[in-house]
């Protein structure tokens, strides 16, 4: 899957799963959830990813993970009859 999501300064793509992407900089790794589409929606697939991703950061030079998602997510709109309720 192509990436989906901007790479902040200086991380480089350093694996590419099918719904996981993961960036590096140095010994910093960003574990990039990467379906948009469905929101980053959990299947099956996202998962074996995951797992996958955390084993490869446990490399003895990575020193901090962090878990993020792709695309833009945001609450639910309330509607004027969800306020009255």
């Amino acid at each position: 899957m192509a990436a989906t999501t901007d790479t902040p300064t200086g991380y480089e793509t350093w694996q590419e799963l099918e719904t996981v992407l993961l960036q590096r900089d140095g010994g910093a790794v960003r574990v990039v959830l990467n379906r948009p589409e469905t929101i980053n929606a959990w299947i099956p697939q996202l998962g074996v990813d995951l797992q996958e991703a955390l084993r490869l950061c446990e490399a003895d030079d990575v020193r901090a993970v962090l878990i993020t998602g792709s695309g833009a997510a945001s609450p639910p709109a309330r509607t004027s009859a969800s306020r009255a309720a």
